[in-house]
């Protein structure tokens, strides 16, 4: 063999071995972000949030509607579709995902009782434990009779449903790993925007926010529509970012179906389909068949809401906007009700978004963190919020102009959920507000990292200064 000859072959084999270094390397990194990370912050967050599953207050209206409907996932299990609490208001008051979430995680419980106590179904193992029946009923009458001379709810569940309670507390450990995924969802949502870092700074300042956990670890629905929703986002912005990844728009649509399944207004996700849709055909190449793929998408997420729903399979399209008209008629039959709590216009509706988060009253609860011991530091990190989501916005609107396509998704999504809350948010209630928290923490972390560049840079400069001043 010539020298040449060798030489060649030595460098082919040499490139060789660097490009399996890199592809190893690239793999490596893949797992890290994908699997190492998540699967840290979630071990994280769910040791965290399982110290709180019994110290927050429990709320009666919530928890126990949530748990005590439980029962319809036993219903579905057996199809037993023709039973008459299908066309009873329970039914229809709320989609029944996280109902069915709750009796799928009693449902062990349940078999356990069910040979030792003799238990004909699981209505009646609620029954027992006074969440479902006649005794229910009249304690639940007894407490919206004299509810204002309690103090606080949990001091009647502990003195009238300590059966209860222990249903709810068991029920409220689903939500410890549910609201640990949703703030992995986060993760992922951030690590599109600003890398593994910064994403991992946001999942953290977001999952331990003080509103999240008192919020979330409730037994309601809250836990699910979160995981469900920031999961939903991250899909939107990678299939509008990333070239029109099919694979993406197909999990989207059946995560739009679940969070529908769980809350009815998750079908502000389809709604933020076809906005950042029509955004993406004026801004960007257009492809092929691009509107049948979006309306596809819309019913699959169709299917998925009905086949989860019973209630509408006789009418899919007229019970399913009858479930819509109940909640908002139910919405303002509370807001007369509540009057502390109503809100009775859009501006006042919008101007109480800013003061949640960023006025004196409510900062510290709707934008403090258990991260952060002591008041002065609490005090320090919730003043400097709204400052870094000025700065936040900023980046978000100079990545705009440059045609960023994830910020443009994620902008779309934040004004429009604004919009859309100045319609339907027609009570001050903290939960209703959870869902503004990814977008809110984005743009505050956002913010942080422009912050963290500028003093970088600007240390930069002045160190290349010094030492030009030194030389001379």
């Amino acid at each position: 063999m010539s020298g040449l000859s060798a030489r060649v072959c030595v460098y082919s084999g040499g490139a060789g071995i660097l490009s399996k270094e890199r592809t190893s390397g690239a793999g490596q990194m893949r797992v890290k972000k994908w699997l190492i990370i998540p699967g840290l912050l979630w071990l994280i967050f769910a040791y965290g949030y399982s110290l709180y599953v019994y110290k927050i207050p429990v709320r009666y209206w919530d928890e126990f509607a949530w748990v005590g409907r439980s029962y319809f996932f036993d219903l579905f299990i057996r199809a037993d579709f023709d039973n008459m609490a299908w066309r009873g208001y329970e039914s229809y008051d709320q989609p029944k995902l996280a109902e069915y979430a709750y009796g799928a995680w009693l449902y062990p419980w349940y078999l356990r009782e069910r040979g030792v106590k003799s238990l004909d179904s699981y209505r009646q193992f609620l029954a027992k434990h006074h969440l479902y029946g006649a005794e229910a009923e009249i304690q639940e009458k007894e407490f919206n009779d004299n509810y204002e001379y309690f103090d606080y709810l949990d001091d009647y569940v502990a003195k009238y449903r300590q059966d209860a309670l222990e249903v709810i507390y068991q029920a409220r450990k689903l939500n410890v790993w549910l609201l640990a995924a949703s703030a992995v969802a986060v993760y992922l949502v951030a690590g599109e925007l600003m890398g593994v870092f910064w994403a991992v700074v946001t999942a953290i300042i977001y999952g331990f926010n003080a509103l999240l956990i008192n919020v979330g670890l409730v037994a309601h629905s809250e836990a699910l529509f979160l995981l469900l929703f920031n999961a939903a986002i991250f899909f939107l912005s990678r299939y509008f970012s990333r070239d029109h990844q099919d694979i993406c728009l197909w999990i989207f649509s059946v995560l739009a179906g679940l969070c529908m399944s769980t809350k009815l207004n998750g079908v502000i996700l389809l709604i933020f389909l076809w906005l950042d849709g029509g955004l993406f055909w004026a801004l960007f190449k257009k492809r092929q068949f691009y509107w049948i793929r979006l309306l596809l998408s819309t019913l699959i997420a169709g299917v998925v809401f009905v086949s989860l729903n019973p209630f509408v399979y006789s009418n899919p399209v007229q019970k399913t906007l009858d479930m819509f008209r109940w909640r908002m008629t139910a919405a303002r039959d509370q807001a007369e009700r509540f009057v502390d709590v109503s809100l009775r216009s859009s501006r006042q509706r919008i101007l109480r978004i800013g003061t949640n988060f960023y006025g004196y009253k409510n900062r510290d609860y709707y934008n403090g963190n258990y991260l952060f011991d002591g008041v002065l530091a609490q005090n320090f990190f919730t003043k400097c919020y709204g400052y870094l989501l000025i700065m936040g916005a900023i980046d978000w609107g100079q990545r705009w102009l440059r045609k960023k396509k994830e910020v443009v998704v994620l902008v779309f999504c934040l004004v429009f959920l604004v919009a859309t809350m100045s319609v339907y948010l027609v009570l001050d209630w903290d939960r209703y507000y959870v869902p503004l928290l990814l977008f809110v923490n984005l743009l505050q972390i956002s913010g942080l990292r422009m912050v963290v560049v500028w003093l970088n840079s600007g240390l930069i400069k002045a160190v290349v200064w010094l030492r030009g001043r030194d030389g001379e």
